[in-house]
């Protein structure tokens, strides 16, 4: 993967990745119970791998399961990850996004439509 850029709200964070594992480094250790949401900016390096296309490229869809979608998002992906996500995802105004979270909300943008789905 490439890394364009790992941040809190607009502040950039320190990070590493060694082609394996990325290491963001916090400006101070969080406490107990305490959350915080980071932005990774990101271009998956194999998407062939589980985002997959049907005929005529009109649909999409990914087939991750447990242990394949860290090829196309960076993520620690095997089956006792109890990570929650939010997605945002760009279609043409024609098209539809769908996915097994919730619909967290939905908007024009220009000549396309964007999508937040999240899983809480």
């Amino acid at each position: 993967m490439t890394f364009k850029s790992v941040a809190i709200g607009s502040t950039p964070l320190k990070y590493d990745y060694d082609g394996r594992a990325l290491t963001v480094h916090l400006p101070s250790p969080l406490r107990s119970a305490q959350k915080m949401g980071i932005t990774i900016e990101y271009d998956g390096a194999n998407r062939s791998k589980e985002l997959l296309q049907a005929r005529q490229n009109t649909s999409s869809w990914t087939q991750g399961e447990t242990e394949d979608n860290h090829f196309w998002v960076p993520t620690y992906d095997f089956p006792n990850d109890k990570t929650t996500w939010e997605f945002y995802i760009w279609t043409g105004k024609g098209e539809r996004a769908l996915s097994n979270g919730r619909l967290a909300g939905s908007r024009a943008v220009g000549d396309s439509h964007r999508v937040a789905l999240g899983a809480r």
